[in-house]
């Protein structure tokens, strides 16, 4: 016995929506296209197609290496709209991790390394952290 489904209807995977089933052909069910879709010319369809690839890349909050060899692969497409869609996304997520810069000062001494200093070939760079004694690890 199978799972039960969340919704009533199928996916169409060129506008993105979730229709009835009365929506859909008879092939429209197996290749998740609705009518309304499959009446559109191909480029269109594909171009609909990435854009929502590019919109479902959002959910995520990493981007993984294969969705950013995606959107690298979206930028250099010959349609704008995709262009600049891919762009975004990417520039979203540049400015997502360049936001997660932790402050220095929140971790103890012992956690910090050094960066104001130049280090010497056998100088590593934890030789002069304070380690607390074993009754007081933090975790």
């Amino acid at each position: 016995m199978g799972r039960k489904k969340r919704y009533r209807g199928h996916y169409c995977r060129i506008c993105g929506l979730i229709l009835p089933n009365e929506k859909f052909s008879g092939r429209g069910h197996v290749i998740h296209i609705c009518k309304k879709c499959v009446k559109k010319p191909r480029e269109r369809q594909d171009e609909e197609t990435a854009l929502n690839r590019i919109g479902r890349v959002y959910r995520y909050g990493n981007l993984s290496r294969n969705n950013r060899r995606m959107l690298e692969d979206y930028a250099r497409s010959p349609s704008e709209r995709i262009r600049a869609a891919a762009a975004e996304a990417i520039a979203s997520f540049t400015r997502r991790f360049l936001a997660d810069d932790f402050d220095d000062d929140e971790y103890p001494a012992c956690y910090r390394i050094p960066d104001d200093r130049e280090l010497e070939d056998d100088e590593v760079p934890w030789d002069d952290r304070e380690y607390p004694e074993s009754d007081e690890i933090p975790f």
